[in-house]
């Protein structure tokens, strides 16, 4: 169960979370969060995001003022993992933006499955790595 649900005044999990710090795997504890305000929290990781997949219900997003933000592709890549979303950075998302995110979230699937197949077909029947690098002595 989650943390909350052990403290003897137990409320319903929140509907709108605001952090100075995140801690990201406690996130998937409050699966019906729809606004989630994460800005100025020093994220260095654009792939943090992924934390946020499980949150079918998140609304609104902030991460703005994170370093994360200047990553490229970063507005695609967090509609692209929550693709509910309606507010990123407290602007409207348009249907241009879900455009985009789909095409990159289409791309991203497809690096991934050439990826996984390269790997599949470089590797033995007992999963050694077929592919050796010589040097020459």
């Amino acid at each position: 169960p989650p943390p909350h649900a052990m403290c003897p005044c137990y409320c319903p999990p929140p509907s709108f979370l605001t952090c100075e710090i995140v801690r990201f795997q406690v996130l998937g504890y409050y699966a019906h969060l729809t606004t989630v305000y994460l800005h100025a929290n020093q994220i260095q990781d654009p792939m943090a995001v992924m934390a946020l997949a499980g949150l079918k219900e998140l609304r609104a997003l902030t991460m703005h003022g994170n370093p994360c933000e200047q990553a490229e592709n970063y507005r695609v890549s967090v509609l692209a993992t929550c693709p509910g979303l309606k507010k990123l950075d407290f602007g409207s998302v348009t249907i241009a933006d879900r455009e985009r995110a789909g095409r990159y979230a289409e791309s991203r699937r497809h690096r991934l499955n050439l990826k996984l197949h390269h790997d599949s077909h470089n590797r033995g029947p007992d999963g050694d790595n077929l592919k050796q690098d010589h040097k020459d002595s």
